[in-house]
């Protein structure tokens, strides 16, 4: 027994009719009879009552074509289901954010835009970096959206860079109020008076970084801790007004409007980026890649209170 079969003895129980299932199934009549023939012999009933000028369906015919009809319903939903996901149309998509990040401008943009063009189901793990890396690499996330780190951590990855961002002395704004005239690094030098600066986990920065964040950040006469925190732990306490710190513009201390950043001149950009396995099968990778790399990035998202040291 075949599908095709199937499909025509619904178009016959339908119609009444081989003439019209022939037609429909751009067969001859002759073809018709046969498939029926043969459906009726490898089911062991028979499905119709042939008279010289009518066919109606006999009982079993009729329970069959009452099961079968929302069977092949489903068959077809399956099919054009199978078809758009193989052509990038439909599917699901995981993405992983760091877990101290916050979403930015374009991404946001691009997965409006691929979410409106595309039969597809997002979902969104917040990670931290070696979790990101390992869920990368078994699969259990299509993207990782990220800053690019050591240039090895995403190694066997295909990458697309799609902005910079600064590094940025962050603190409470009430810990850097200005008087006139005051300089920002003479700011930075009030802070650091009060509080200690914690080191964000140098791993969390690009290698060729960590000297000169060394100097810019720990050459200040400052009363710093010597160990390093990972950067989700030391967010509450810069929130709090017990110490500052060093993020990226996007990091999500950014976001609290109690937190002043003053980006680090001559410190060099970190990238941002989207990044996935080379081998990965899922054509919605591609398709996204796409999307993202047509969709500008519209106005900065730069803080309103993040700006160069040297202005």
């Amino acid at each position: 027994m075949t599908i095709a079969q199937l499909r025509t003895f619904i178009i016959v129980a339908q119609s009444k009719s081989f003439t019209v299932a022939a037609k429909q199934q751009y067969i001859s009549q002759p073809a018709v009879s046969r498939q029926m023939a043969a459906l009726e012999t490898e089911l062991g009933a028979e499905l119709f009552d042939r008279t010289r000028n009518t066919i109606q369906l006999t009982s079993a015919g009729q329970h069959l074509a009452r099961h079968l009809f929302p069977i092949l319903e489903h068959l077809d939903a399956l099919l054009n289901q199978v078809h758009e996901i193989g052509a990038g149309q439909s599917g699901s998509l995981t993405f992983g954010l760091l877990v101290d990040q916050s979403m930015d401008t374009r991404i946001s943009r691009a997965l409006q835009w691929f979410r409106q063009s595309h039969n597809v189901t997002i979902s969104l793990l917040r990670l931290d970096f070696m979790e990101m890396l390992s869920a990368l690499k078994s699969g259990v996330i299509d993207i990782a959206i990220s800053i690019e780190s050591t240039p090895d951590m995403f190694n066997g990855c295909e990458k697309f860079i799609y902005a910079q961002e600064a590094m940025c002395f962050a603190a409470r704004r009430d810990l850097m109020q200005r008087v006139a005239d005051t300089r920002d690094e003479e700011m930075i030098f009030r802070v650091v008076e009060q509080v200690p600066v914690l080191h964000p986990r140098l791993d969390c920065f690009p290698r060729d970084d960590k000297e000169a964040l060394q100097q810019n950040l720990y050459n200040l006469p400052l009363h710093c801790m010597e160990q390093e925190y990972d950067l989700a732990s030391i967010a509450p306490m810069v929130s709090a007004g017990l110490a500052a710190t060093a993020v990226n513009e996007s990091h999500s201390l950014a976001m609290d409007q109690s937190i002043m950043l003053l980006p680090y001149e001559g410190l060099p950009k970190i990238n941002k980026g989207i990044f996935w396995m080379a081998d990965n099968s899922n054509p919605l990778v591609e398709q996204f890649y796409a999307c993202i790399r047509d969709v500008e990035s519209g106005p900065p998202i730069m803080p309103p209170e993040c700006r160069n040291i040297d202005n």
